[in-house]
């Protein structure tokens, strides 16, 4: 399996040849990735050659979480791993060379398929892989709306924006109020 993924991620970076040329900065430094819940947990060895499994060593930095936050986090456009399901431990400014890297990537998808498709059905895909995307994002949107009105209005379960910013400047007035109090009573 470490094999299989250790070539899956070469031919990403392969689409981009520049890639290879940025991970020059990180020769020799050491990945370790743990996919949950499966525990499934290997050693990567960055090179100019793009990523190579090791055994053992002391990794420079250890990133875990489930093969889904990985695949949700890549299609974010500003990623975040706050409540993303991701925990990096060890070398920060290492992870986050090997995110910019990962960021900068400029894969040509379309390429890749109409190697096994031709041009044509490669476009295809294409587009109806970007409208699936579109698609997905709207109605995640749409969902995420509809929830949140349905518990703010109909429920009545969460404060809307307007309540939760009237609750916000009676607190203050509060906190000031008993400030002053307390000033009198000292």
């Amino acid at each position: 399996m470490n094999n299989l993924i250790v070539t899956a991620l070469n031919k990403i970076l392969s689409l981009d040849p520049e890639s290879f040329d940025r991970l020059k900065q990180l020769e020799n430094k050491i990945l370790k990735l743990n996919l949950q819940p499966i525990d499934v947990s290997f050693n990567l060895k960055l090179s100019s050659a793009g990523f190579e499994a090791c055994e053992g060593g002391d990794a420079d930095i250890s990133i875990s979480g489930k093969p889904s936050s990985f695949i949700k986090l890549s299609q974010q456009s500003n990623p975040s791993l706050y409540n993303s399901g991701i925990k990096i431990v060890g070398d920060m400014g290492l992870g986050e060379e090997i995110k910019n890297i990962l960021s900068q990537l400029d894969l040509d998808w379309e390429g890749l398929v109409a190697e096994y498709t031709g041009d044509v059905p490669a476009r295809q895909i294409s587009r109806a892989s970007r409208a699936g995307f579109r698609w997905a994002k709207q109605t995640n949107n749409n969902v995420q709306q509809d929830v949140k009105e349905y518990l703010q209005e109909e429920l009545r379960i969460l404060p809307t924006r307007v309540e939760m910013e009237e609750f916000t400047a009676e607190n203050r007035q509060l906190r000031d109020v008993v400030a002053r109090l307390a000033a009198k009573i000292a």
